[in-house]
């Protein structure tokens, strides 16, 4: 897939879902953007986040019927699928990646890959800095931080920590139901992931 005449090659990282699907269907594929999923996520990990209170047994309800709900949009073939951090390596070494970009994906980026000379990016669709981890939509909408941004930032070891580089405001309502609020924050989200993706040169104009 590699293309001799490429310097630098974008790998984005989409999870298993339709909102990646949409994502992906959304995007024009240059030369040089590979698209792989994560499919790293199983009903053993699950059972550990709820275990560790990250995620309630009530978010993981509603995740899942918003999931259900929402329309399956058809997309091209992903180029590769990924299920741990040593098929993330091997993947950024054959490809020559020089730009990791994470949407909704759920594999920890390990040390291992951190210390490779790559940028590794994560789109959270919440302000990092009030809301980041998992059930953001709704911990936003409890303690009523309406005004808020999907983020692109540095993947760090602490997760949603890293130095923010882009942002795509949108607002919550919390007169709305839970499934409509998060389908606001996801499409911010895509909107961000489109403008840093639209162009093989958009990643390099934020100095990463």
């Amino acid at each position: 897939m590699q293309d001799a005449n490429i310097a630098e090659t974008t790998l984005l990282v989409v999870g298993a879902d339709k909102i990646s699907a949409a994502l992906v269907s959304r995007i024009e594929r240059w030369p040089g953007l590979v698209v792989a999923t994560d499919d790293s996520m199983s009903l053993r990990r699950v059972w550990r986040i709820l275990r560790s209170g990250a995620l309630l047994w009530s978010d993981l309800a509603r995740m899942s019927w918003c999931e259900l709900r929402r329309q399956r949009v058809k997309a091209a073939p992903a180029d590769s699928s990924i299920r741990s951090n040593e098929d993330l390596l091997q993947l950024i070494t054959r490809e020559r990646v020089k730009h990791v970009v994470l949407f909704r994906a759920g594999l920890i980026v390990n040390k291992k890959v951190l210390a490779l000379p790559v940028s590794i990016l994560n789109v959270h669709c919440a302000a990092i800095a009030t809301h980041g981890g998992l059930a953001s939509i709704r911990r936003a909408l409890q303690d009523g931080t309406l005004e808020q941004a999907a983020t692109l930032h540095r993947v760090t070891e602490r997760i949603d920590q890293g130095e923010m580089l882009a942002e795509e405001p949108f607002r919550l309502d919390s007169t709305r139901s839970y499934c409509w609020n998060e389908n606001v924050a996801y499409e911010a989200g895509t909107r961000l992931a489109l403008r840093v993706l639209r162009t093989p040169d958009a990643l390099k104009q934020l100095n990463v």
